[in-house]
């Protein structure tokens, strides 16, 4: 850099001229007062030499009116400095006189002329001496322009002398310091500073300030270094932990917010005030006077720490759910001045939980219907064929009793009991789902319409009930029996909501097209049938709502209801990939939506009824079955019903009776479960040997793999049992007939 360039530099030379010119102002101004001094001493002894030397004759030639004399003498005066006029008057008139007032400023004294005359001293006239100060003015600035000419050429040479002097000497190491200390990067190893100057014995304090800097850049490079590697430990740290550091001025209430604190939330650096009132907006209204109590507490004393796990709102306002851990800073005084802590966010962890909970709580679910499946399937065989003998039973005695008996009534009442246990089984297998419906396109307006005239005939005085169908109702893929079963058991808890008093239940089918936000359904987007179930009934409380899907749950008292409903339309409308969704309140009735996935094609149409029960014509039948008294029932009932039948409880007995005589049996019925051969090892072994007889298996509970199985095997028919003749005669007159077709 040119030395003129510099500020400092500069700075000194204005200061040199500025303190050297007003020295020679004031020295020349003290020259110039003295030389003024001088001439006024000067004009001063001029007009004393008048007096003494010139006053006498010139009194002289006025007392002897020598008008000539006069005249010369005063000619001669004002060829003298500094007087430009005189003049001699006498009273009033003037005798002679000389010169001309030229200049503006003028001295003027008079002397009076006298005369001694017989002793005395007469006065005769007035010498009026007049003396001009211009000349001695230009005199005086003539010499003060020498002496300021001669006085700033002296202060230029001293100020560029000092001005040179002073760079050489500290400016350009100056200026070579803050060169390198611009250049300066303490984050590496810097080259220590070096001043462009010889080494001398004793420092001086250029030497000390450079010595100074080269320690300060070594102290800053190791703090720089330690700092940065902090920083980096702490931002991995926060980074891993998700965390980000605040801390709170308690005097001031100022929160200072580190960068990722800022950015968890969705703000840049600036974005917020950082005032304490400002941040407390942020904090979920339902976690904030818990948060801010804490916060209290820790901050005078009552808590150690405070810690607290609540919600944030994020700049685009959804929120977050965040952990905030700190402590109080004490400072010499005692005094609590700052509180300092981290916050870390846990929202993917609170997903997690949220997750964990829904699948622990899917898994209770799950192992509830597999206990559940575990407790129907062990004891469904055993049920089933009580019931069986119940119903063939019933079956007999009211065919032996004939019509108009007495005892006709009690055996309808027998035959529905046991009618109604099987469904009660039925309800309990679909809500395992070991019972394999048949799922058709079906059309719900012919479901709805059914149920809707056996709800009408079953509804209390006062009850309305209306059905409404929406434009587009797609059909569904389903089982009749258990679409049936899902608007029955949705249609009679809304009744039976109403606790006997008047009120509407309505029900209402319609298109519905999901899209990916549907209400928390979790389903995924399409076309659904929404089949809506509203009443006007009392309501349900949210402690309830939560727990009427569990099976065997019921607010009925007791007798009055087996908390089976709720659970098998729920595991129906599952098994189907639909989901259901419940709005109610107490006082304010309730309403059941039920979505089912749509499905194409047209539904397939209803078999006409038969008019007459299909009786055999002598067809021989192997039946087989562990319970013997079921076994004896069946032989009795398709006996009447024209078949010949040969029944046995074991399956070795069966086996040797078919080896024997295959061409003596034109199909063979065997139970599923049976101790030591299962039904299926027997129609195995069976259709092993004789490929053309045709079998049959009875089973209390029917999956997919049973139907699997049995159809790998050849198994022509599986029969769901308890069964009424009806069903048993229809199922071996389809086997029959599809022998023959």
């Amino acid at each position: 850099r040119s030395p003129l360039g510099s500020p400092l530099a500069r700075r000194l030379i204005v200061g040199i001229v500025l303190v050297s010119s007003a020295i020679t102002l004031v020295l020349t101004a003290l020259q110039l007062y003295s030389a003024y001094r001088g001439e006024l001493r000067d004009l001063d002894g001029s007009f004393r030499q008048v007096e003494r030397v010139h006053q006498m004759s010139i009194a002289q030639a006025l007392w002897s009116t020598n008008v000539g004399l006069l005249n010369l003498q005063l000619q001669g005066l004002v060829r003298l400095p500094h007087f430009e006029h005189v003049e001699v008057r006498e009273g009033g008139k003037l005798w002679a006189s000389a010169g001309q007032r030229r200049s503006r400023e003028l001295i003027e004294r008079r002397l009076p002329l006298t005369y001694a005359y017989r002793g005395e001293d007469i006065e005769i006239g007035t010498l009026t001496l007049v003396a001009g100060l211009d000349d001695v003015y230009r005199h005086l600035l003539g010499e003060a322009l020498v002496l300021l000419a001669g006085n700033a050429l002296k202060t230029f040479v001293v100020a560029v002398f000092a001005f040179l002097f002073f760079h050489w000497l500290i400016n350009r190491h100056l200026l070579g310091i803050a060169a390198y200390l611009r250049g300066l990067d303490v984050r590496g190893k810097p080259a220590p500073l070096a001043l462009a100057r010889r080494a001398r014995s004793r420092p001086d304090e250029l030497d000390e300030l450079a010595a100074a800097i080269n320690d300060m850049a070594r102290n800053a490079g190791d703090a720089v270094r330690a700092l940065h590697e902090s920083e980096a430990r702490l931002r991995l740290a926060g980074e891993a932990a998700n965390a980000g550091l605040w801390e709170r001025d308690l005097r001031s209430r100022r929160v200072m917010l580190s960068p990722e604190y800022l950015r968890r939330i969705g703000y840049a650096p600036g974005e917020l005030s950082g005032d304490a009132d400002e941040w407390a907006t942020l904090i979920h209204p339902e976690d904030r006077a818990r948060v801010l109590a804490t916060l209290q507490d820790c901050i005078e004393g009552r808590i150690p720490s405070y810690e607290a796990e609540y919600r944030l709102r994020h700049k685009d306002g959804s929120y977050r759910w965040f952990l905030s851990r700190g402590a109080v800073l004490r400072g010499d005084t005692d005094r609590r001045a700052r509180l300092l802590g981290v916050l870390i966010d846990v929202t993917e962890r609170r997903r997690a939980d949220a997750a964990r909970e829904a699948l622990e709580a899917q898994l209770r679910q799950a192992q509830k219907m597999e206990a559940l499946g575990n407790f129907a399937g062990g004891i469904a065989h055993d049920i089933n064929n009580v019931l069986g003998a119940v119903l063939g039973n019933a079956e007999l005695a009211r065919q032996d009793a004939g019509p108009g008996h007495p005892a006709q009534e009690s055996l309808a009442e027998i035959r529905r009991a046991a009618l109604r246990a099987r469904d009660l089984i039925q309800q309990i297998l679909a809500f395992s789902r070991q019972q394999q419906p048949e799922r058709r396109v079906l059309s719900v307006r012919e479901v709805i319409d059914d149920c809707a005239s056996l709800i009408r005939a079953t509804l209390p005085p006062g009850v309305e009930l209306s059905v409404d169908a929406g434009p587009d109702a797609p059909n569904v893929l389903a089982d009749r029996a258990q679409l049936h079963q899902v608007l029955m058991n949705l249609c009679s808890n809304a009744w039976q909501a109403l606790e006997g008093r008047p009120g509407r239940v309505s029900v209402r089918f319609e298109d519905a097209q999901l899209g990916l936000d549907n209400a928390g359904l979790s389903l995924p987007p399409g076309r659904y049938l929404h089949l809506s179930v509203t009443d006007t009934g009392k309501g349900i409380d949210e402690a309830t709502r939560a727990r009427i899907f569990e099976p065997f749950f019921t607010t009925k008292p007791v007798g009055e209801g087996t908390g089976m409903g709720l659970a098998v339309v729920d595991g129906i409308v599952s098994s189907y990939g639909g989901a259901i969704r419940v709005e109610s309140a107490p006082g304010r009735g309730a309403a059941f939506h039920v979505y089912l996935p749509a499905a194409e094609g047209e539904p397939e149409p209803r078999p006409a009824p038969s008019a007459d029960l299909p009786r055999g014509h002598g067809e021989r039948i192997l039946y087989v079955d562990d319970e013997e008294a079921l076994v004896t029932l069946v032989t009795r009932l398709l006996t009447r019903q024209g078949y010949a039948v040969s029944g046995f409880t074991g399956a070795d007995e069966a086996l040797a009776a078919v080896h024997a005589a295959p061409g003596d049996y034109d199909l063979v019925i065997t139970d599923l479960n049976m101790p030591g051969t299962s039904g299926l090892e027997l129609a195995r072994e069976v259709l092993r040997a004789h490929p053309d007889l045709p079998v049959a298996v009875t089973s209390g509970y029917i999956t997919d793999e049973l139907h699997d199985e049995a159809a790998r095997l050849g198994v022509r028919e599986v029969i769901y049992k308890p069964n009424t003749v009806d069903e048993m005669t229809a199922a071996i007159h389809r086997v029959l007939e599809s022998l023959r077709a």
